[in-house]
C-alpha cells in the first residue's frame, strides 16, 4: 500500500500494517516488520539499473535511512516500532515481477549478494 502524507488515515493504515508484520510503501521506501526476527526492514530500490557500485548504493541507502528517520521524528506510533524492533537497511532491484536484494548495510558497511 502506497501512502504519501504522515498521520492521515492511510499512514495510520499502514501503522496497522506493520503492526500485523506486513507493510507500506512511502516515497517509494519499502517499510515492512518481520515479526519473527523483530526487524523492521526498510527497502530502497536503486536508481542505478547498471554499474551499481557502494558510492551509489550508499547514497540510495541513505536515501532510506533519512526517510526513516523522519517518520520516526514525525509519528509516534512508527518511533515507538522502530525502537521496539531492529532496523535493516537494504537495496533492492525491481523489474515488476518480483523484487530482489542487491546489498545491506551492516554496521556501516554495504554487504552485497553473489
Amino acid at each position: 500500500m502506497n501512502v504519501f502524507k504522515v498521520n492521515d488515515k492511510r499512514f495510520n493504515l499502514g501503522i496497522e500494517l506493520l503492526n500485523e508484520g506486513k507493510g507500506f510503501i512511502f516515497d517509494n521506501v519499502d517499510f515492512w516488520l518481520d515479526k519473527d526476527n523483530k526487524t523492521l526492514e526498510i527497502r530502497v530500490e536503486s536508481s542505478w539499473k547498471t554499474k551499481i557500485t557502494e558510492q551509489t548504493a550508499m547514497a540510495d541507502i541513505q536515501r532510506g535511512i533519512n526517510l526513516f528517520n523522519y517518520l520516526v521524528e514525525s509519528s509516534s506510533d512508527f518511533a515507538k516500532i522502530a525502537k521496539e524492533n531492529s532496523s535493516r537497511f537494504s537495496l533492492i532491484s525491481d523489474d515488476g515481477m518480483g523484487a530482489v536484494e542487491i546489498c545491506y548495510l551492516s554496521d556501516g558497511k554495504i554487504i552485497w549478494h553473489p
